[in-house]
């Protein structure tokens, strides 16, 4: 008797320790769904109560009652785990790094101020249609709440430089698409490279390698086509060892699509994988979840968008393609005849940038090829030839309505129509 009593026992303890295990994962996984918020915000901007969840990966899940919240959410949310990087994109794209690191970074700044990002940028956001201004303006109003709110709790790069955060403006959401789009549009760099190794190699090579490379790529892309100035290469490449010398340069990503010659053919399969050029930004995960809108991936700080993602029936991501969509030309320095006679007439810009108490300044021409390139600070004179910089990145275009699209596609024919938005290489 008393060896079955204490069987029995045995069978009870048993039993309650495994009762008490499985109340115990049902509590912890209710605790799990249901959460006490950690911390409650006040964004006036909001018109309801908005939700943000992180998980263990990292991910911000966003839930909003309506897209102008969710958009404004999403600002607030980059800004607080990427505004030292989103500060720092705006201060090169606009050439404004001296004002920070000095003397060091005073070529870097004119390289941009060279490309006139800012001003493209303002350019851009007047062009934009309604929609895509209004996403601009509810971004930038999360950026600033988080700024306005943390004034005195910002990332430590902000303290070690003594430097505080800028308002975030509507127009640079284009600014840092734009200033994206051209670090990673290598194609000027591409054609450079291929000419100049077809020109030096024998006869018997140079028909190699146009065997193997596109024919446009060895052939001038206009008239009066010139080399890539090699103050201009130097600097770049500068730039870009500077750059990455003092932020984390994750890779980027491409997209693989099925062979659809194949009867019938397989199922549609999105596969992203690491490519060489680094990307001067960490890419942010997020799930946005609103009444019109449920879409995950990745975003670019500072852009209101998933570049890498997908919603409920659609899926996408990035890839560059050599466009061939920038290159040099010669032009006169004193207004002139074009190639088709028809006169051109250039604006003159000048660029100051402050470093400490001093003041330098540069002279650029526009013209409507593009910009000059200026990186000596020589003024031309009326003999000059003057290299101009053509990029395909400065004809107006709207790829913020573009992501818009991507958002809400349901099916193929609107996510094509969807990327016929995109006009700028590399976006």
């Amino acid at each position: 008797m008393r060896k079955s009593g204490a069987l029995v026992l045995q069978i009870l303890l048993v039993i309650g320790f495994i009762g008490f295990c499985v109340a115990f994962m049902l509590w912890i996984q209710y605790r799990w769904f249901h959460p006490k918020p950690l911390k409650r915000v006040q964004v006036p901007e909001l018109h309801k109560p908005v939700s943000l969840v992180l998980d263990s990966s990292g991910t911000g899940h966003i839930y909003a009652e309506s897209e102008n919240d969710l958009i404004i959410a999403l600002g607030y949310y980059a800004a607080s785990q990427r505004l030292w990087e989103m500060e720092l994109m705006k201060r090169a794209a606009q050439g404004r790094l001296s004002e920070v690191f000095g003397t060091a970074t005073l070529e870097f700044d004119f390289y941009f101020r060279n490309l006139l990002l800012d001003t493209l940028a303002e350019r851009l956001y007047q062009n934009a249609s309604p929609a895509s201004r209004e996403w601009c303006r509810r971004y930038a109003q999360g950026v600033n709440r988080y700024i306005i709110a943390n004034r005195e709790r910002l990332p430590v790069e902000f303290r070690l430089v003594q430097l505080q955060p800028r308002r975030w403006e509507p127009r640079d959401c284009f600014l840092i698409q734009r200033f994206v789009s051209w670090l990673v549009d290598t194609s000027w760099k591409e054609w450079s490279l291929i000419r100049q190794l077809h020109d030096t190699l024998p006869q018997q090579l140079q028909k190699e390698l146009e065997r193997i490379v596109r024919p446009t790529f060895l052939s001038p892309l206009h008239p009066g086509a010139a080399p890539v100035p090699k103050k201009w290469w130097d600097i770049d490449r500068k730039f870009r060892r500077w750059w990455w010398g003092i932020a984390y340069a994750p890779r980027g990503f491409a997209f693989v699509y099925p062979d659809t010659s194949r009867n019938p053919p397989p199922l549609s399969m999105l596969f992203l994988e690491p490519l060489g050029a680094p990307l001067p930004f960490r890419w942010l995960p997020v799930h946005l979840s609103g009444p019109t809108i449920e879409v995950a991936g990745l975003t670019v700080p500072g852009i209101p968008g998933i570049i890498v993602g997908g919603n409920r029936r659609i899926a996408w991501g990035t890839i560059h393609i050599p466009s061939q969509s920038t290159f040099f030309q010669k032009m006169p320095a004193v207004e002139s005849q074009t190639e088709s006679s028809v006169p051109f007439s250039m604006e003159r810009v000048q660029q100051n940038i402050r470093v400490g108490n001093a003041v330098r300044s540069r002279t650029f021409f526009i013209t409507p090829r593009g910009p000059t390139v200026n990186l000596d600070g020589g003024k031309p004179d009326a003999n000059d030839t003057l290299s101009v910089l053509a990029w395909q990145g400065w004809q107006l275009s709207d790829e913020i309505a573009a992501l818009r699209k991507l958002f809400q596609a349901q099916n193929w024919e609107e996510f094509q129509e969807a990327l016929t938005t995109f006009q700028c290489p590399s976006s």
